[in-house]
């Protein structure tokens, strides 16, 4: 559906001088030719493409309609930045999950001693990695959820009805998962998966609300089929935490349960990695929002001006 009135090839010619003119430097969405001066019903003089499609393509109605955001570029860039700290808080499990592979092969490989020793030189060096990397990630995490001003717009947390609620339950989740990362690196293993699923999900719920109201500013981000819906990591941490707390409760309380305890080992580290990757697509996803924030797209009526005419 055109954003401007169509006319047919007759009335072409008597509305032209009535049709409005581009007034700013637009590229042309095919060959980049600047469409500034031409008519909005014209067509690229380079490549025949119909300037409203450049039009369309350029500017985002949907984001039109919403309030502007005073320090939108401040706010997309915490978005950024938790997003990042959260997937560096949460690869600490990989170090179990790189475990659990490495034992479930040599189970049926039976590596030399050599060899084995290599591989568990190389994990115990990854996981410590790992390890400092997530508590870096947590520690900027509470700094950006806490005290550092998002924004000094009232307008902006207005609009952000959720703010308070979401960096409380942010902030809350990076702090528990300092304590959860507090035991050494010899003493990693499957609890960690309990330890950081809660956390985990703390900081998804705080981040749920923001980064669906901030994405409904991004026109990429609401039309990707790369958006990844943060209701689907919160369970994946929930599976992941709860299948490894359950392991846990069988192996005190039903030592003999070998079986479901390595089936529930597998969909907890299983759950946790896939989590991992769909922290991912959440970060990508945050870069987009910040991009929208950063450089919000032209509004119509700011590239498009109707001609004046002189009175009879």
């Amino acid at each position: 559906m055109s954003i401007f009135p169509s006319h047919s090839p007759e009335e072409h010619d008597t509305t032209a001088s009535h049709d409005p003119v581009v007034r700013k430097p637009i590229a042309c969405i095919r060959c980049q030719y600047n469409l500034e001066g031409l008519r909005a019903h014209g067509r690229c003089p380079e490549c025949g493409t119909s300037v409203i499609e450049t039009l369309a393509s350029s500017i985002d109605l949907v984001n039109a309609r919403l309030a502007p955001l005073e320090s939108g570029a401040r706010v997309g860039g915490m978005l950024l930045i938790l997003a990042a700290c959260t997937l560096c808080a949460t690869g600490a499990t990989l170090g179990p999950v790189a475990y659990f592979v490495a034992e479930s092969i040599n189970a049926t490989a039976a590596f030399s001693t050599s060899t084995q020793s290599s591989i568990d030189t190389v994990l115990a060096i990854g996981t410590m990695l790992l390890l400092h990397a997530a508590r870096i990630g947590a520690c900027v995490g509470i700094l950006a959820a806490g005290p550092f001003p998002w924004s000094g717009s009232k307008i902006d947390r207005s609009l952000f009805t959720s703010m308070t609620r979401s960096r409380l339950f942010i902030c809350g989740g990076f702090c528990l998962w300092l304590v959860a990362m507090a035991p050494s690196v010899a003493s990693l293993s499957l609890p960690l998966a309990t330890y950081a699923a809660i956390p985990a999900t703390m900081v998804l719920i705080g981040l749920h609300p923001l980064v669906t109201q901030a994405g409904e500013r991004s026109k990429i981000y609401r039309n990707s089929t790369a958006r990844q819906p943060v209701q689907l990591l919160i369970l994946a941490a929930a599976l992941a935490g709860g299948a490894s707390l359950t392991k846990i409760f069988l192996q005190i309380g039903m030592p003999d349960t070998e079986d479901w305890q390595y089936s529930l080992g597998i969909l907890a580290l299983t759950s946790f990695a896939l989590l991992e990757i769909g922290l991912l697509y959440l970060t990508l996803n945050c870069w987009w929002i910040w991009r929208a924030l950063a450089s919000p797209p032209p509004n119509l009526d700011s590239i498009i001006e109707a001609p004046t005419h002189e009175r009879p």
